[in-house]
Parts: C-alpha cells; structure tokens; sequence
C-alpha cells in the first residue's frame, strides 16, 4: 500500500482546525519572562553573603563567576558556559559543576523553578542562589554542613 505526502501549509491550517484561535507569537525581546542580559564574558568575584536579590539563598564563600566562557568540543562547535568555582580552586582540586539548558544559563529564560512547576518544585526561594539553571545544595567540604 502506498503512502501519500499531504503537504501542509501555514494558510491550509485554519481550514484543517477551523476553532482553533491563532496569536501572532512575540519576539523574545518583548516576552514578559525573558532576562537576558547579552553576551558578555568576563570575571567578577561575588562576595561571601553575596545574594542576587532577596529572599534568594546568599553565596557561603567568596566565588569567581567567569561568564560567557568559550568551550570549543571536539566538533569545532563552540558553546559558552558560566563557571562558578570557589576563589581558591587553584589550590586544591574542585568538583566541576554543569549547568546545563538549551533555554538559558544562570537564572535566565522561562524555564526556572518560579515559573516550570506550581510552588517552585516544592524548592524554597532560600535554598538557591537564582544563578542556576537546575541547583542543588551540596556539601562540598567533609564535616561541614551548609543546611
């Protein structure tokens, strides 16, 4: 038996779902949750007690927050990532941490805890700092609890 290809076409649409009610989508730019800032690499140090708006879980050290590193993987293509890593990582290894999302990084885009499940996931304001994509409290240093 023979398939055929139906060729479908923006304008055959509204003939095919006649009740169907269609909204020009908005440029991101104009979205009411878009909060990006641009690209825009470069070094800051947040301060231990740094806390990006209140109400959000404050650093517990001194941490350098490289952004918009350039990571070049072994296809040629380049991806940029923000790295945050402890002030003194260059004298003791640390554990490396990805965020990851093709929606953004480091509490930008649509997809955070206020807005992709009712009640932030069941996750408190408190306990993320609003730079992550997905976060998690960790206890990095043996016999030290950060809860």
């Amino acid at each position: 038996m023979a398939t055929r290809k139906v060729e479908i076409t923006t304008a055959k649409i509204p003939q095919l779902f006649p009740d169907a009610v269609y909204h020009k989508l908005i440029s991101a730019a104009e979205h009411p949750l878009f909060n990006y800032n641009g690209f825009e690499p470069g070094r800051t140090i947040l301060q231990k007690g740094h806390v990006k708006s209140p109400g959000l879980r404050a650093f517990s050290q001194d941490v350098i927050y490289d952004r918009d590193i350039t990571i070049e993987v072994r296809d040629g293509i380049k991806l940029y990532a923000d790295v945050f890593r402890p002030v003194n990582s260059g004298e003791a290894p640390v554990p490396v941490i990805i965020p990851w999302s093709p929606y953004g990084k480091t509490g930008t885009g649509p997809q955070n805890y206020d807005f992709m499940a009712p009640y932030r996931a069941g996750i408190a304001k408190d306990r993320t700092s609003g730079y992550e994509k997905f976060e998690v409290s960790i206890n990095l240093q043996p016999g030290r609890s950060d809860d």
